[in-house]
This record gives structure tokens, C-alpha cells and sequence, in this order.
């Protein structure tokens, strides 16, 4: 039986017997009535009634000679029916119109090397009544019937294992999966969309992509399993800079990118009206077994590229940038005495910090000049009050700064910047 193993393995939709079956379908627990079946081959008896075959285990095979996994299971029956003779009686039912005597004898000998004979399950041609009773779309389908003829299970190929039918014939505790066909299921429509294939609830990994969705907000979600592992990152109308900017872990001000013009058209959301914003922004949703992280980013990273074309890369330039320092000894004078976290910077008629990190001056000057700003202040929560301003100065506010300890400087440092490219997919 060599040649067998070489078939494709396939799941296969059939023609069906009776496209308006008059019989209700049976279920597990059901108990079958008695068949006659009037064209069997490969048995003593060319006329019989399902009864007739009556052991432990009877296991009705719905196949075809089309259905590469059905023939790919046929040498495990036949040799687990040689072994229990007695306890199991299998029989096989072509599902498919287009079967005939000739086709499954031709089958045989081909996958018995020429000498049918040696094949021991009986084969019913032509059914026109279980098929009706066990209504499937897809072979194999397999019934398992207890001996009193009520049916155990009705599963696909996953279940049809010698450890399991030795297990239920020596009347061991068997679980099975439960095969029900989804006859409206439609290849060519979006898996689970409208109930397409099921609900999605044995997804394990997946990535979904839309437009803008109306009615929903911009948003973050990441799921974490019970050991803090991500399984779900879930960004709700998220513009697609900022998408490429969390992918790539960069913490952007905006001085530390660098695009192309073509690039930055697309991408850059500075001066841009609330409605380009939104044609420019995206729901991206990766469901993924538990991983780190940083495994998940990557995973958005190969999506954005594949969806997109777009990629990050960094180096290290020299680039003209603002330093924020402290005399940590001239600072601690004030040291914050506590009380309501406050941050005034912005308003120009009494700027002032209370309770909070010298960071804060950092990000407001940062919003002040157009190239980066570099923190390497000591990280003490402050009080200081600074004079009112007409207009912002950037001399006159790091004189200021200077009384308190506080040093903005003006230097070319190595700093890390990030290309975003594209490459049309």
C-alpha cells in the first residue's frame, strides 16, 4: 500500500445525495434505525440491514474516492477490523453521486497493489438513506454507533485513531471533537465575518486591518495572559505615524525622524485638517499566543510593512541640539515642600512649577525650539516661580533658569535618529 501515502491529503465537499432530505437528521444519543442497503460490495452479503452488522463498535465511514483523507484512513480501518473481528464492524458509504462500483474497485486495486480482494470493509454504493440521516457537507464524516445502535460521536479524521477505538471497544472513556459542518460556509467571503466559518472564538493568532471606523475612539488596548505575556495589542483609529512610531519603540518630539518628502505628505500629521487625520488613520488589531513585548512590536513591524511598505532604521549623527543640566547643590534650595502637583509654565502671566520634576521644563522648552532637547537634569521635584513674560525669549528664559541652578546650553552631540522609509509593496 505504498502508493497510498503519496495521496494529497484533502477535506472534501461532495454532491449530496438528496438535496431536500425528507429525513431529520440525527445527533449524537439518537438511536439509528435499521438501513436496508440494497448494493454492497466487498461483503458476503450484496443485501442487508444496518442491524446485521451489529458489534461493540460500529463506526459508519461517509467517504469518497475523490477525498484524499478519507483513502488515507481506509488501511487503519481495515487493519483495526482484522484485529477486532468481533468487537468492531466498520462499513463504508460513498457520500458522492458520482461513485460508482467500478470507480471504487478501481481505487482498491490501486491501493492494494493490484489485489482488491485483500480489502475486508464492505462498501455501500449508491445510499440514498444514511446520507440523508448523517447530513454532512465535507468528508470523511464518521458515525460511531454503540452496540445498541444509538450513536456515540460523529467527528472528522482527527478522531479516527487506533488509541481511540481501542479505548472504545474496551469500553474506556473516549472524548471526541464534535464535526459539525457549517453548510453555509463560503470560501470566498472574509473568515468569520457574519458567523463566515464559526464565531473566531478558536482564533489563535491573527492580524486585522481597517479604515477609519466612525463611532469609535482613538484608542489603546493591550492584552496581557496571567503571567503578563501579551495576547492582544489593539489600536481604535490610530493615525499611521503613530502607529510606526509605538512599532519601533521611539519616543518622538518630532526632531528625532527623519522622512523623505514623498514620506512625510503621507505620514506627518503637523498643519493637517481633523478629516486628512482621520482618512490617514487605521484600526490594527494582532491577536497572538502569549509573547514578550518586543515580540509583538516586531510582529507589527512586518505587518505595517506588509500592509504599508513602510520600515524604520537608526543611527547615530551628529546633530545641533539644546542640553537641560543642574547644579544639583544650587537646586536643592528648592526642593519642593510638597503639596498640589502643578505645572503654570505655559501661562505667560505667572509661569511657575510646584511639586514637579525639572523634565517638565524640558518638555515645555522643547515645544519652544525647533531641534531636540537632550534631559540630563536631576530628576528632583522643584518649586520655582519664574517672571512674567510677553513673548517667549530663548536667552532671557535660560538666564533665568541659571539663578536656580538650572542650565540650558547649546551644543552638536551624537544622538539617535530614525529614517522612516517606504518600499512599494
Amino acid at each position: 500500500m505504498k502508493c497510498f501515502y503519496c495521496l494529497i491529503l484533502l477535506l472534501c465537499p461532495f454532491g449530496s445525495f438528496a438535496a431536500n432530505p425528507p429525513f431529520k437528521a440525527l445527533k449524537v444519543g439518537d438511536k439509528v434505525p435499521d438501513i436496508y442497503f440494497e448494493n454492497i460490495i466487498h461483503s458476503t452479503a450484496h443485501k442487508a440491514n444496518l442491524y446485521s452488522f451489529k458489534k461493540k463498535l460500529m463506526i459508519l465511514n461517509f467517504w469518497a474516492t475523490t477525498c484524499g483523507t478519507c483513502i488515507h484512513k481506509l488501511p487503519l480501518l481495515d487493519s483495526m477490523q482484522a484485529q477486532y473481528p468481533v468487537d468492531l464492524s466498520v462499513l463504508l458509504i460513498n457520500s458522492s453521486v458520482s461513485d460508482t462500483k467500478e470507480k471504487v474497485e478501481k481505487l482498491f486495486k490501486r491501493i492494494t497493489n493490484g489485489d482488491a480482494r485483500g480489502f475486508g470493509l464492505p462498501v455501500i454504493i449508491g445510499d440514498t438513506i444514511a446520507n440523508q440521516l448523517f447530513r454532512h457537507k465535507y468528508v470523511p464524516h464518521y458515525a460511531w454507533l454503540n452496540a445498541d445502535f444509538t450513536i456515540a460521536a460523529i467527528t472528522g479524521s482527527e478522531d479516527l485513531v487506533a488509541e481511540k477505538i481501542q479505548s472504545f471497544i474496551e469500553g474506556k472513556k473516549v472524548t471526541f471533537f464534535n464535526k459539525e459542518d457549517m453548510e453555509d460556509f463560503k470560501p470566498g467571503n472574509p473568515l468569520f465575518i457574519a458567523g463566515n466559518g464559526g464565531n473566531g472564538s478558536q482564533v489563535m493568532a491573527r492580524t486585522t486591518w481597517s479604515n477609519f471606523i466612525s463611532g469609535l475612539p482613538t484608542g489603546t488596548y493591550v492584552g496581557k495572559d496571567k503571567d503578563s505575556k501579551i495576547n492582544k495589542l489593539l489600536f481604535t483609529n490610530y493615525p499611521l505615524l503613530n502607529l510606526i512610531l509605538y512599532a519601533y519603540d521611539i519616543k518622538s518630539g518630532g526632531f528625532n525622524i527623519q522622512m523623505e518628502p514623498d514620506v512625510s505628505r503621507n505620514l506627518s500629521l503637523e498643519g493637517q485638517p481633523d478629516d486628512w487625520i482621520a482618512a490617514h488613520s487605521f484600526t490594527y488589531e494582532l491577536i497572538t499566543p502569549p509573547v514578550s513585548l518586543h515580540t509583538a512590536k516586531q510582529w507589527m513591524q512586518q505587518d505595517l510593512l506588509r500592509q504599508f511598505g513602510y520600515s524604520v532604521s537608526c543611527k547615530i549623527v551628529p546633530v545641533n541640539c539644546w542640553v537641560i543640566q543642574t547644579d544639583t547643590l544650587l537646586l536643592k534650595a528648592y526642593k519642593s515642600k510638597g503639596g498640589n502637583k502643578t505645572n503654570n509654565l505655559a501661562d505667560s502671566d505667572r509661569p511657575f512649577l510646584h511639586n514637579r520634576p525639572v523634565s517638565d521644563i524640558m518638555e515645555f522648552f522643547q515645544r519652544q525650539v525647533s531641534i531636540p532637547v537632550v534631559n540630563e537634569a536631576a530628576p528632583l521635584l522643584i518649586d520655582i516661580e519664574l517672571p512674567a513674560y510677553n513673548s517667549f525669549n530663548v536667552k532671557t528664559f535660560a538666564a533665568l533658569l541659571a539663578r536656580f541652578g538650572i542650565y540650558l546650553r547649546e551644543e552638536r552631540r551624537n544622538l539617535t535618529q530614525y529614517f522612516i522609509f517606504h518600499q512599494p509593496n
